[in-house]
């Protein structure tokens, strides 16, 4: 009876140890894993006031705040700079020198901060205070952007320069990027009809997008030419914002790829989640996207599965002995250092077949690993069945 028991648990061990890693397969792209809130740090919003602060603003603030950021990766706190002299957000007051109050300061995970000013055409003080703490979140570009973030692969922002004929060309290479990509969906791990869109902002309607670009590293007096980020997911930033000679169509494909790579790409855990913009994400879009996706990427389950594939260092993973980086080695083998030009690597395609081949070969890499481990710990426990059955036979025999 106890060799029957036996044998079942290694049957059914064996069984395990050969579907294990059919399990463990990675199933999620780094588009869908983008629409999480793993690894998310949230923007503060902080509200200085003084004592003599009017009350009536304080407390407008205090009512206005919740209902607005009820839906959003940003968080308020109201701090009073003459009872809380000892806080630790001070230091970002005193930065911006601010000399009356009320006065806002929104700032990033990365340290970065941005005043954020009341608007001086409003009439009543809840009108302005409503208008100032909803331009942290939402504005006409990010509107257009959660439109189509669902709906559209990905976004690929373009922020105008002050030169016409350099928009053009930046513009030109967007859509170059944008059409060769498209070339390659049917043939990704997940295969899939929706290509990402463009979006441009124009250089006369900056100043209003300032918290967005703010978030997205722009500075205008460090660069007056055009700029192009990639965004994916929930309003992720991929990779970093292209500028200058890094616009190119090489470039912005290399970005595009990653989105719709596999989640064991064997890229590093920093392009696999980029930073959030500031924006509000409602119950309805999170609808919309399970619609689309298929499933809740806001199921415990799901996430949890997703965090512990995100937990895998793949960042000591080399190629040619360096770290992955898309900029330099895109996912569908082409490197720049091996001296090929930025045209003659935008005329190289791939087949169908060679992009399922690249793909696959970074999904065996964690695949291997499981195999090995699972094949050791089914020789512990074989070795101890054996060790088991042995003393049972030594006992019966004495």
């Amino acid at each position: 009876m106890i060799r029957r028991r036996l044998i079942l648990i290694v049957i059914v061990l064996l069984l395990n140890w050969i579907f294990l890693p059919v399990s463990f397969a990675c199933k999620y792209t780094i588009r869908e894993i983008g629409f999480t809130d793993i690894g998310a740090e949230p923007y503060l919003l902080y509200f200085f006031a003084q004592s003599n602060t009017s009350e009536e603003i304080i407390s407008t603030f205090r009512k206005v705040a919740y209902p607005v950021l009820m839906e959003t990766n940003v968080k308020a706190e109201i701090i009073n700079v003459d009872e809380q002299k000892e806080h630790p957000a001070l230091k970002f007051l005193h930065h911006w020198n601010a000399g009356s109050f009320p006065v806002a300061i929104l700032v990033s995970s990365e340290g970065r901060s941005i005043v954020v000013p009341f608007p001086k055409t409003r009439k009543s003080t809840k009108e302005s205070v409503w208008s100032m703490t909803e331009s942290v979140v939402n504005s006409r570009i990010r509107g257009e952007i959660i439109k189509n973030i669902v709906r559209s692969y990905s976004i690929v922002l373009l922020i105008e320069g002050e030169d016409v004929s350099e928009n053009k060309i930046a513009r030109n290479k967007a859509e170059q990027a944008i059409n060769e990509i498209s070339g390659f969906v049917g043939s990704m791990p997940k295969p899939t009809d929706i290509i990402p869109k463009i979006i441009i902002i124009p250089n006369e309607s900056i100043s209003n997008e300032n918290i967005l670009l703010w978030s997205l590293g722009f500075d205008r007096a460090i660069n007056n030419g055009p700029e192009i980020a990639v965004l994916y997911g929930r309003g992720r930033l991929m990779g970093p914002v292209l500028k200058n000679e890094q616009i190119t169509k090489t470039n912005i494909f290399n970005l595009l790829s990653i989105v719709y790579a596999d989640c064991e790409c064997g890229l590093d855990r920093r392009w696999k989640l980029g930073t959030m913009i500031p924006f509000r994400w409602e119950t309805k879009i999170q609808g919309e996207l399970v619609k689309q996706l298929g499933f809740d990427v806001e199921n415990p389950m799901i996430k949890s599965e997703m965090s512990q594939i995100l937990s895998i260092d793949v960042s000591v993973i080399p190629r040619n002995g360096k770290l992955s980086n898309p900029l330099d080695y895109n996912l569908f083998g082409y490197d720049k250092e091996q001296g090929e030009s930025v045209e003659e690597a935008n005329s190289k395609q791939l087949s169908s077949a060679q992009i399922q081949n690249l793909y696959s070969s970074s999904e065996r890499r964690p695949v291997i690993k499981i195999v090995l481990f699972s094949a050791g710990i089914l020789v512990l426990i074989i070795l101890v069945i054996s060790i088991f059955i042995l003393l049972k036979a030594k006992k019966r025999a004495s």
